[in-house]
Order: C-alpha cells, then structure tokens, then sequence
C-alpha cells in the first residue's frame, strides 16, 4: 500500500477503462478490499443482476454533510451482498475506513478525503476482481447413509439415505439431532457421531436393521452367535487374540485370518 500513487490517477482499483464522468465519480477512491461472507442480504430474479463470476460492483452514492455514502453489491450468481462506506469529503488527507453495514463482509477503503465525490447517482462501476476474496460456500443438503441389514446381514449395494433438506431454500437449516440405538450425536461444536455398543438409546431391540421391509425373526437368540473365545470376553467390542512365533494374523473390516509364519 505505501509503494502505491495516493493520487489514483488510473481507473484503479475499477475495471475496465472508466468515462471522463465514472472517473471523477470514484477519483477519491484510492484503493478498496473485500471478504464477501455470511448470509447475503438478497437474491435477484433479474437476469441483468445475474452474475454467473463473482464481481463487486459500486451501485450508487450519495452526500450526507461532510461525507459521502458508497453502495456496493457484491454479487454470486442470484446472491447479493450489500456494502457500504461512509467516506469523509472535505479538507484533502487520506486515510481508510471500514464498511459499516449490518451483513458479515469486511471491507477497508482508502481514501484521498479532497477528491471524494460531493454528489448523489447511480452506477454500475465494477471494481477488480483481485480485490476481494470470497468465503461464500454453504450447506445445500446433508445425507445420512446406513448400510442394509437385517438379522445381522448386511447387503452392501443397499442403503438407507436420509436427506435434510434438498437445498431448494436459502433460509437457515435447523437440524434436530437425537441419540439413537448404540449411537450418541453431539451437536454443540459440530457434527460428531459416537457408535458403540449399549450407548445412545441402547442396544437396539432390532438387532438394528434397517432394510425396508425386513421383519425380525423372533427365533433367533443371541445365545446362538459367538460371545467369547477360549472363554475370553469381550474388551470394547472386541476379542483380544495373542499370536505367537508360529501363528499370525491378519485383520480387514470385517474378517480375521490366521496362518501359518514362515519359519
């Protein structure tokens, strides 16, 4: 910022080529800077204001006493956020000031206070595209995904997919969390599912199936599947198994092999 001409004698920092009348509309506008962020304030049905980039624009101005009110529009396809300055326009110094709107941009413009516009208008002043950043990503839509199962087993081709919301709205997404069957959710610094067995709700009454239409069957008992090894107990869900200098094991999701080491 020091190495640049106070005088802003260029179209800096707006693109392309300005009028003789654009120029002296932003001749005290030294240099400008923008984080577009947050929720923005409007979404434009008009195709002139449709914006397939991400540009800011300078809309219109207008004199209140000694300063002079600068209305930008930063814009993202049907998304606008609107940005103002209040800028001094009398003596002739040059400092900064930050917006003072209510959205969640920040912005800081540098002035020349004596070249500041003493008028009221409209325009349509794009400002370069290197002057601001952008941090305007959001959540369209949150999928949920559960494997198929039913009496323990799993069809790995079939899920259940819940989906909140379909991301047609730009209204805030409220989600209701809740703990369900060997599952806690914490909502409070994020998104955090916690699975384990008896947690949450508990052990589910269904085995946790979750396959459309799959109705338990009430003849299996828990007493017919494998509960301990060498009368060895479960430790957090799991077996521990020791090998030795002959035996190894091998271990992917969902299968344990033993075999025979090289001697």
């Amino acid at each position: 910022m020091t190495t640049r001409k106070v005088s802003a004698e260029t179209d800096y920092p707006f693109v392309p080529e300005l009028s003789v009348a654009d120029a002296a509309v932003v001749a005290g506008i030294v240099d400008i800077y923008f984080v577009i962020q947050g929720p923005p304030d409007e979404e434009s049905s008009s195709s002139e204001e449709t914006d397939l980039l991400q540009n800011v624009y300078l809309v219109d101005y207008s004199l209140v006493g000694d300063n002079t009110l600068f209305h930008f529009e930063a814009v993202e396809g049907i998304r606008v956020w609107d940005i103002t300055f209040t800028v001094p326009n009398t003596d002739s110094y040059t400092g900064q000031v930050g917006n003072d709107d209510d959205s969640d941009c920040r912005a800081v413009l540098v002035f020349n206070s004596g070249k500041i516009v003493q008028a009221a208008g409209n325009c349509r002043l794009r400002v370069e595209p290197g002057r601001s950043q952008w941090h305007t990503e959001q959540v369209n839509r949150l999928e949920f995904y559960n494997i198929g199962r039913c009496d323990f087993e799993e069809t790995e081709a079939e899920y259940l997919v819940l989906r909140l919301p379909d991301g047609s709205s730009s209204e805030e997404m409220n989600l209701a969390v809740a703990d369900g069957y060997n599952c806690v959710v914490d909502g409070e610094s994020g998104l955090q599912f916690t699975g384990g067995v008896g947690l949450g709700l508990g052990i589910a009454p269904d085995r946790g199936n979750t396959a459309i239409g799959c109705s338990s069957n009430s003849e299996l008992d828990s007493t017919e599947f494998v509960s301990t090894i060498n009368g060895l107990l479960p430790v957090n869900g799991d077996i521990p198994i020791q090998t030795s200098a002959s035996i190894a094991k091998r271990r992917t999701i969902g299968r344990l092999k033993f075999y025979v080491r090289q001697q």
